[in-house]
């Protein structure tokens, strides 16, 4: 048995439940777990949720962008999918999440032959063809933008009357007009929850290969390629895109009293809603399970603050020290944009004097402040106001221009040490920031 790390980069239908693929973390080859023991025996590549609540300890599997530590058997290929590895049966081990900043480093630059193999405009590949000559690949991830790839979406029905999404965009100057089956993508797609306009702005998705399809048991089939991946690259994380509803969606909230609606009106169109690093995605609540936000909770794979930085080796000190970096510029803006959101509900409430509602009541509070009169202080102790006061440059320039501030202001040198990520190279690096306060 081997144990290898992988970062994932799919996770959609297949045949009632999901199939699961990503890249190896050390090697960068593309790796399709292969569920020897399934309850879908007649379909190994499938993973009921039954399965993966038991591997992983989530029905719905690893989210897009974690990295999972999985225990592998013998390698399995098929024609078709030459990457299919079967598993061990042994516990999944969530490790952390990729940074979305590094998903370059993953893209599959070289040319996919079987993405445009025989008529690129098809969504599928004869079944002869691959057995004839077998798939040296049957998953890749590709860049899209919708400027430069003319990205689309498209929202119709299957032949079977079932709601399908598919994805249309130029790569390579050739067109293609495939099925996204994108689990989470889907799953939210179908409760039209989805922002596609920001999603698929700037991306990254995984194309794959599925099984054969036979339309009769008599002939040759076809092998079908998906989106079986959709991870938007942009910054979509704030609270405000996650949410099914926006600010501006709200009803107008009536006042409290015998007429007024019950809590129900609102939480309902959350209630089944559940925070993802899918950004921009939601993700159907499994009942039972924890509503929390992953980015929180799961980014190191446990809290933040239970973890012992002792527990971190060298070799990876820097990483998690410049994930958590990240995290922190992240946890910045998600804090402005969350203010906004706050702010402008509380006004909602306020304007259409929603003071009682259900179990919350509207207050508001007023709590004595003490303010020393700095006229009145000077007098009192000239010294002390000089060595405790501050005046910021901003201020003063504002009051006096920068003229008349000659002579009154020095300047202090700040010390700061950051990580930067270079790729192969490796980066100290010591900022010396000139600050006026």
């Amino acid at each position: 048995m081997e144990t290898r790390e992988i970062v994932i980069l799919a996770n959609s239908r297949r045949h009632g439940g999901h199939c699961i693929a990503g890249k190896d973390l050390t090697t960068g080859q593309w790796i399709r777990p292969i569920n020897i023991g399934s309850s879908a025996r007649d379909d190994p590549a499938t993973f009921r949720e039954d399965d993966l609540d038991r591997l992983f300890g989530d029905a719905f599997g690893p989210k897009l962008l974690d990295c999972v530590r999985i225990e592998y058997g013998e390698s399995c290929p098929a024609s078709y999918q030459p990457e299919n590895i079967s598993i061990s049966g042994g516990v999944w081990e969530r490790l952390k999440s990729f940074p979305r900043a590094r998903l370059p480093s993953l893209e599959d630059r070289a040319p996919m032959v079987w993405l445009g193999r025989r008529d690129p405009y098809s969504d599928s590949i004869p079944a002869r063809d691959v057995l004839e000559k077998p798939l040296l690949s049957s998953l890749c991830l590709i860049h899209l933008t919708k400027r430069d790839n003319d990205v689309k979406v498209h929202h119709t029905t299957s032949r079977r009357g079932s709601p399908q999404h598919r994805l249309r965009f130029t790569y390579d100057m050739k067109e293609y007009d495939l099925v996204i089956t994108d689990y989470a993508y889907e799953s939210s797609a179908n409760a039209r929850t989805n922002n596609d306009d920001r999603i698929f702005e700037d991306c990254y998705v995984t194309v794959g290969v599925g099984g054969e399809f036979k339309p009769d048991s008599d002939s040759y089939g076809l092998h079908y390629r998906f989106i079986v991946g959709v991870i938007p690259a942009g910054d979509l994380n704030p609270i405000s895109e996650k949410y099914a509803v926006h600010v501006d969606n709200l009803p107008v909230l009536t006042a409290s009293g015998p007429t007024a609606p019950s809590e129900s009106d609102i939480s309902s169109s959350l209630r089944d809603t559940t925070l993802t690093p899918h950004e921009g995605i939601h993700t159907p609540h499994k009942p039972g399970s924890p509503i929390h936000s992953t980015r929180t909770t799961e980014r190191f794979g446990e809290l933040a603050w239970e973890i012992d930085p002792d527990d971190i080796s060298d070799d990876v000190l820097l990483e998690e020290a410049y994930e958590l970096q990240t995290y922190i510029d992240e946890l910045k803006g998600e804090m402005k944009r969350v203010t906004k959101l706050y702010t402008a509900l509380i006004n909602r409430a306020e304007d259409s004097g929603t003071l009682d509602r259900g179990p919350y009541r509207l207050v508001t509070k007023e709590t004595p402040r003490r303010k020393v009169l700095p006229k009145l202080f000077y007098a009192k102790y000239p010294d002390i106001f000089v060595s405790i006061a501050k005046v910021s440059v901003g201020d003063a320039e504002k009051l006096v221009g920068k003229a008349g501030l000659e002579g009154l202001v020095e300047v202090e040198t700040l010390t700061k040490t950051t990580i930067e990520y270079v790729g192969r190279k490796a980066s100290y690096q010591t900022v010396t920031d000139i600050s006026d306060e």
